[in-house]
């Protein structure tokens, strides 16, 4: 019979936290097995499944070229600066994860993540959907609404203005 680890040995094993393995626990992406009192243990192979697949991908970071400030001209001999160049917008993805979504609204706290959340989730229902239904739907204060309608829209996410919006990215887990 194999070992079977409890949530608080298993986040210490693989580096994370309680809420991770609870979540993976209901999406499916980790076995555990319940023990009576419905408590959940983790067995060993799926420990050992788990640390052979994550593995460290460090982000890539565009290179950012040093603005220099313009030195005082010397006897009529004009400085250089070299130009600036502007990123280019880019088009948002059609596939993204609701946390990235999220994340790039930058709400004021946890109260307000929480009823973008429902939002977004509201918003990926219906997919074209005025303010009024979307705050019917997600139940939210129209106020909330508003906002995230103006940085979903501001962010690339939604097209449309007041009378209408509709949801220009897919969720994805």
């Amino acid at each position: 019979m194999q070992k079977l680890f409890t949530i608080k040995e298993a986040k210490k094993i693989l580096g994370v936290c309680t809420k991770t393995i609870q979540r993976w626990d209901r999406a499916g992406k980790i076995r555990c097995v319940r023990t009576p009192g419905g408590r959940r243990r983790i067995p060993e192979s799926e420990i050992l499944r788990i640390r052979g697949k994550i593995e460290f991908q460090p982000t890539p970071q565009p290179e950012i070229e040093p603005v220099r400030k313009p030195e005082a001209r010397l006897r009529g001999v004009p400085a250089t600066v070299p130009p600036v160049k502007k990123p280019e917008k880019a088009a948002p993805p059609t596939e993204l994860p609701r946390h990235a979504i999220l994340d790039k609204l930058a709400a004021a706290g946890l109260a307000q993540r929480g009823a973008f959340g429902d939002l977004l989730s509201a918003a990926a229902v219906l997919r074209t959907f005025t303010i009024k239904e979307l705050s019917v739907r997600a139940r939210c204060p129209e106020s909330i609404t508003k906002t995230f309608c103006e940085r979903m829209a501001s962010r690339g996410f939604l097209t449309g203005k007041n009378e209408g919006f509709e949801l220009r990215v897919r969720l994805i887990r």
